[in-house]
């Protein structure tokens, strides 16, 4: 399994992936945010076994100063193959536009104000992950 540290990456039908980016995470939510997204990778993997897994930092822009605000988006949806690499640019922009289908997906927003005390915010994200591919496979994302 491979797991790939980056938003734009293309995934490939021979292995999983989880898309965590902590430089993004970092910049937008804070240190502390991706190393808890960081910690909660290895379970991930476990569960992107069929799936797509990103995990977005997320915060109401009209609030920025709320940390109330502060969470993560999760978006889950198949394994994406992988598209053909085209030079041009011109007709890789037209074959973006016009023939690119987008994969149905699930996503979710957590807020970090919402996770209990008790739990920590790595565990709080592998559990609405495991939810969330569970709806994602009930709903008919896998046919």
């Amino acid at each position: 399994m491979q797991v790939q540290r980056c938003n734009s990456c293309q995934a490939n039908p021979n292995f999983t992936a989880v898309y965590i980016n902590p430089d993004k995470i970092e910049k937008t939510i804070g240190k502390r945010y991706a190393q808890h997204a960081l910690d909660a990778m290895p379970r991930l993997e476990k569960l992107a076994q069929d799936v797509d897994i990103r995990v977005l930092p997320h915060f109401d822009m009209n609030y920025p100063k709320r940390i109330s605000t502060y969470g993560f988006q999760y978006i889950i949806s198949k394994i994406e193959p992988e598209q053909p690499k085209i030079k041009n640019p011109i007709k890789r922009f037209f074959h973006n536009l016009f023939m690119s289908k987008e994969m149905p997906n699930i996503e979710k927003k957590m807020y970090f104000d919402l996770v209990p005390d008790e739990e920590s915010i790595a565990d709080y994200i592998v559990k609405d992950v495991t939810k969330l591919k569970d709806k994602f496979v009930k709903l008919g994302g896998m046919d």
